[in-house]
């Protein structure tokens, strides 16, 4: 199976410098984001090529449980994601 080949790491901050020797080591071509912090520009640099996924429409809500948010003002059309 394709899943078997991809490694995971869970951490708790993903602009440590640790994290960064780590990914720095494992030499990645493509960043793939679901959610979570703003990733720092030293971070986003090692990769060629990446995909931020986030819940609602940017700019107009931001951060965590931003679709909850416009839900809550009855604005449907910037319930979504922005890539």
């Amino acid at each position: 199976m394709f899943l078997r080949d991809i490694n995971f790491e869970y951490v708790t901050d993903i602009n440590s410098d640790e994290v960064l020797k780590q990914i720095q080591n494992f030499s990645p071509n493509l960043l793939i984001v679901f959610g979570g912090r703003i990733i720092n520009e030293k971070i986003i640099d090692v990769f060629d090529c990446g995909f931020n996924f986030h819940y609602g429409v940017v700019p107009f809500y931001r951060g965590t449980g931003n679709y909850l948010v416009a839900s809550g003002n009855f604005d449907w059309a910037n319930i979504g994601y922005s890539i």
